[in-house]
């Protein structure tokens, strides 16, 4: 029993109507198959551009000084990090590792891990 489609039963195949599905359609002399353009072009009009100037922003917590000076993470800045991201032990130290190398790191700093325990409620039964 073959299950697929041959091509006496193409003539039988239904195509849903959905609006963000392109639909097939038949080609023909008066309508011909359109080739892609050569070169893409940006159009300006279309394009939405917000240009920041400096000395124009009112953001007071940066500075354009903050943006060429490194910061390097603190003890609680990396626990923070780590606790956000959710990462066991091993990915941790691997972060710490790759920080440290990009000398993104205060001196000093240890890894350390809070462990989770996962508590599972079981209902009592009433007897």
């Amino acid at each position: 029993m073959n299950m697929g489609w041959s091509r006496k039963k193409k003539d039988r195949l239904q195509y849903p109507c959905i609006p963000s599905a392109l639909q097939p359609f038949l080609h023909s002399a008066n309508m011909s198959i359109l080739d892609p353009p050569k070169k893409y072009e940006i159009v300006k009009d279309y394009v939405k551009e917000k240009l920041i100037r400096p000395g124009t922003s009112h953001n007071l917590d940066l500075e354009a000084e903050d943006l060429n000076e490194l910061h390097r993470l603190n003890q609680a800045e990396l626990s923070d990090l780590v606790g956000d991201l959710d990462l066991l032990r091993q990915k941790t130290e691997l972060l710490a590792s790759r920080l440290q190398q990009l000398n993104l790191l205060l001196s000093g700093i240890k890894i350390t891990l809070v462990k989770r325990i996962f508590f599972i409620p079981l209902k009592r039964k009433n007897i």
